[in-house]
């Protein structure tokens, strides 16, 4: 019987748990949150920054969020599609 080493094992884990489907998962990194709601890392950084997303930090250097607490807020902030760019209506120049 060949024993697999436990370095061997613990890689094999982690590239199962990278490859598995976002939707799967509980906790996303920033990159993956990004992938998983369709916006930019940077977006995913600020909505932490704004209180909105609650960072975890379980070993340094690596943040992870939630994806329960980020449908919730993707759900809370879907509204009807704003009409346009700016704030004034086409044809009209600013004051």
């Amino acid at each position: 019987m060949s024993e697999i080493d436990p370095a061997s094992r613990s890689v094999a884990a982690a590239d199962r748990v990278e490859r598995a489907d976002p939707r799967e998962r509980r906790w996303l990194s920033v990159e993956l949150a990004a992938a998983y709601a369709s916006v930019s890392e940077q977006t995913i950084r600020r909505l932490i920054g704004a209180g909105k997303l609650t960072p975890y930090r379980p070993v340094s250097g690596r943040v992870v969020v939630d994806r329960r607490q980020l449908d919730a807020l993707v759900l809370s902030s879907t509204g009807p599609a704003r009409s346009g760019r700016g704030r004034y209506p086409r044809g009209r120049a600013a004051s």
